[in-house]
């Protein structure tokens, strides 16, 4: 569960009130959905973070969420999600995962880019359906300033304590001023023992372990397919080919009548390379290839 810390002024005092949790609950009753955002660097407990706060939030609106149904590392498949059945109930809560703001062989640029236009999809879809989007990256400055204009609530890592597992956030409700573009970062405040406080740090468990597990065989998948495609380019370069390869290529070629394919088993050499310059030389003039 959550839990929420605020300064009494006379020391720290944790209290428990369901202080986030209501006023999610007044955006979605409003009929408006809820954007959050997890910052802090690697290993600072914001994944297992986010994958608490869902499984709060979704317990809270009665909502279904699963790793399968309701996280993702890419924009494009958890836009997908969104769409199923199961996951119109108005608080339905979904994370884009931080391992997507790594690029995906992309640059920072490029994954901004994205970023963007995936939030106006999702404002899109969502608006109506009351949607609640969960997202990870290391810096709150990792999204472009229309997109930061964007979200609702930020919690900046403070850390984890090793001893009772929980990582501690700073939460910030955001405004925007419509006008100038101006974010306003505010603590939530709420009434308690006839006085008014605010909550100066949310700190969260573990999520259940079912639900860890889980968590970490999708991003097993995803990040030895993200490594799989950042080497990939790197297969499709052309390699050098020697003259005394050059000429056996333009032989198998001309006498033995041999296509691409079969001449690059035989000498080890990628298709694209075998290509590349029997389309060079022939343009040249200077292989023997007809």
């Amino acid at each position: 569960m959550i839990d929420y810390t605020e300064n009494t002024g006379k020391g720290i005092k944790k209290e428990k009130p369901k202080v986030f949790l209501n006023w999610a609950d007044k955006r979605i009753s409003r009929n408006q959905n809820l954007i959050m955002i997890f910052n802090g660097g690697t290993g600072s407990g914001k994944s297992w973070a986010s994958l608490r706060c869902a499984c709060d939030l979704s317990e809270h609106f009665k909502t279904p969420f699963s790793i399968s149904g309701n996280v993702d590392f890419s924009f494009e498949s958890l836009l997908k999600k969104m769409y199923l059945p199961e996951n119109n109930k108005p608080g339905t809560v979904f994370i884009q995962e931080e391992v997507g703001s790594a690029g995906s062989g992309a640059s920072s640029r490029e994954w901004q880019s994205k970023a963007n236009k995936f939030f106006n999809s999702f404002l899109q879809t969502s608006r109506h359906k009351r949607q609640i989007l969960i997202m990870n990256c290391p810096s709150f400055g990792y999204l472009e300033a229309g997109s930061r204009q964007l979200v609702h609530f930020q919690l900046e890592s403070m850390g984890i304590n090793p001893i009772t597992k929980q990582s501690a956030f700073k939460p910030f409700a955001i405004q925007c001023n419509r006008r100038t573009g101006k974010l306003y970062y505010k603590y939530l405040r709420y009434k308690h023992e006839g006085g008014r406080k605010r909550v100066n740090i949310m700190r969260f468990g573990l999520p259940p372990d079912d639900i860890i597990r889980d968590y970490e065989n999708e991003k097993t998948k995803f990040t030895d397919k993200l490594n799989k495609s950042i080497m990939e380019p790197e297969k499709k370069k052309v390699p050098l080919v020697n003259k005394e390869y050059r000429k056996e290529i333009a032989d198998m070629y001309k006498d033995k009548g041999l296509t691409q394919k079969e001449i690059s088993k035989r000498l080890g050499i990628s298709e694209m390379a075998i290509s590349h310059y029997y389309n060079r030389d022939k343009t040249t003039n200077n292989a023997q290839i007809a």
